[in-house]
């Protein structure tokens, strides 16, 4: 089902790239740390249409979140990594809440994590109170919609 979202499709994708580079990172820490010879990385994408918009979940098996500093990981310059430069997740943050969206970042079941973005649905015309104008770019805007 197409879920009609107005964004700017270089920033959600630059967004979607960061959590999914992420994912790579903390899976291939995990290879390099398990003693275990049979670990496969996984990373599952999900889109799931919802009433008011679009939810995004990227699951990975890898190491999972720092017990310490968690709630400053979408900070700038914010790193647990010794290679990472802190702006991947703060992008993320950024680019999602300029869209009126959110984004979140917890533990996964068994281990790993789940990065979730949420964008609001686009409302048309049919909608009570809208004329469809409000939808039109304004000069210089992007025409994007994201799918």
């Amino acid at each position: 089902a197409e879920v009609p979202v107005r964004c700017d499709g270089r920033l959600i994708v630059q967004a979607l790239t960061n959590i999914i580079k992420n994912a790579i990172e903390a899976i291939k820490e995990d290879a390099v740390d398990t003693d275990d010879p049979s670990f496969a990385g996984t990373i599952e994408i999900e889109m799931r249409v919802e009433r008011t918009g679009a939810r995004m979940e990227a699951r990975d098996n890898g190491r999972g979140l720092p017990s310490k500093l968690r709630h400053r990981l979408t900070e700038p310059y914010m790193s647990t990594r010794a290679k990472g430069t802190g702006l991947g997740l703060a992008i993320v943050r950024k680019a999602v809440e300029d869209h009126d969206g959110s984004f979140e970042i917890t533990d996964r079941e068994g281990g790993g994590a789940v990065a979730t973005i949420f964008l609001p649905t686009l409302r048309g015309p049919g909608d009570s109170g809208h004329t469809g104008d409000e939808f039109a770019p304004a000069d210089g805007e992007p025409a994007l919609y994201g799918y």
